[in-house]
């Protein structure tokens, strides 16, 4: 809290759960958590902290990562009153600086993708960095200290720099693919500093080739028939087993087939008594939000009840009190655990080899298409906010039919 000494009043703050613990103590714990925590010398001066363990650390750093927060805020010009600091206190975010540093921007750019809960989009970035690191300083392993101690700058990012580290890549076995969203990645970051460091934009290397700058690579895709037709569909509908985890794997790929390509994280976010979701992946970055409908069907009151969970979720995918970052794990070893049984699946009912709880969601637009249903009513079905991503569905069906047309022309 925070006392007004000329006006005697007293401000409370609640400090809610940080990474799923909870910030409370019993007040022989908060004694040695934190108002007796300073170790002094016989003069009184305060020479370092008494050590604790276990919660009571865990407490101790949130604790004072929020002082840390509310000093900063009482520095302020703006603030004025305990209530000024409270709101700010509230809606806190952190102030972002802008470095020429491509590691300590890279860090950065992944925090504010971990707080607005892209664990998978910042776990790429991680990776992106650490490749970048280990292309500068190949006999060094990457961390921050090594990030601090061998910087590396956007100016240094040349052309030249640029040309190196895909011709490295490659030579080392890394696909086009791969390559191509590390630059991505890299472009991403630069792009967020140099609209703050405008020395930058005279530099920047990434361009047409025509200009003499770099284009990142791309490579064509080949159409690949990543969804199963209603005949292999039906096989999956009427397929029964003892074995639960065979079974588990028909049974989360129906559901989110029927429910027109729900993806696994929004199966498992799902409520007991929910009607209708939106898409978590888009939910925060979309201009227009879509509403999906979740499905009514006796072969869904089937799986539900095989796999019903005990807490709030409908699901027995993840936990109620799991923090953002563990549920993104558990759904992540969900879905692994899933594709090693759609592999056996897969071959005991003669379907594609490649099988995957991802072919749900293609299976039911490509299926969609090939009976012909309006592609704005599938777009909508999907919750797609861009109708150019559901045309991407179509341009692989179109890639398929090439086989065909060639196998007609004799080719």
């Amino acid at each position: 809290y925070l006392f007004n000494s000329e006006t005697k009043q007293v401000t409370n703050f609640t400090i809610k759960k940080v990474s799923g613990i909870e910030v409370s103590a019993s007040p022989k714990d908060w004694n040695d958590i934190w108002l007796n925590k300073d170790k002094k010398n016989s003069f009184g001066e305060v020479i370092g902290e008494k050590i604790v363990y276990g919660s009571k650390l865990q407490i101790r750093t949130i604790l004072k990562s929020k002082q840390d927060i509310i000093d900063e805020i009482i520095s302020r010009n703006n603030i004025f009153t305990n209530e000024d600091v409270k709101e700010a206190f509230t809606n806190y975010k952190k102030p972002v600086t802008y470095s020429t540093d491509v590691y300590t921007s890279f860090q950065n750019y992944i925090a504010d993708l971990k707080s607005r809960e892209k664990f998978k989009t910042a776990t790429s970035y991680t990776t992106t960095l650490h490749n970048i690191f280990r292309h500068n300083n190949p006999k060094l392993e990457p961390s921050p200290e090594k990030f601090i101690m061998h910087p590396f700058k956007f100016e240094q990012v040349s052309v030249e720099w640029l040309k190196q580290y895909e011709k490295t890549r490659k030579n080392n076995g890394i696909s086009v693919n791969s390559v191509a969203v590390c630059m991505r990645n890299l472009k991403a970051v630069y792009n967020n500093v140099k609209a703050h460091q405008e020395h930058l934009i005279p530099i920047y290397p990434f361009g047409s080739p025509k200009r003499k700058l770099y284009q990142i690579p791309t490579e064509k895709k080949v159409g690949r028939k990543n969804s199963l037709d209603t005949a292999h569909v039906t096989k999956l509908m009427n397929f029964k087993s003892d074995n639960f985890y065979l079974q588990m794997a028909r049974d989360y790929w129906i559901y989110s087939y029927i429910n027109r390509g729900m993806n696994l994280k929004d199966i498992a976010l799902l409520k007991k008594g929910q009607t209708e979701f939106y898409r978590h992946k888009t939910k925060d970055t979309a201009k227009k939000v879509i509403k999906g409908k979740i499905q009514s069907h006796p072969i869904l009151d089937e799986i539900i009840d095989r796999h019903s969970g005990t807490g709030k979720y409908l699901f027995d995918i993840i936990e109620d009190d799991c923090s953002d970052e563990e549920m993104t794990k558990m759904v992540d070893n969900k879905t692994s655990r899933l594709n090693k049984q759609y592999k056996k699946l897969a071959k005991e009912l003669d379907l594609p080899s490649g099988l995957s709880f991802q072919w749900a969601r293609h299976s039911y637009s490509t299926n969609m298409i090939r009976g012909g249903i309006n592609i704005n009513v599938i777009s909508e079905q999907l919750n797609h906010t861009d109708i150019r991503t559901t045309q991407n569905y179509i341009n692989s069906l179109v890639d398929e039919e090439e086989s065909k047309i060639n196998k007609i022309l004799g080719l």
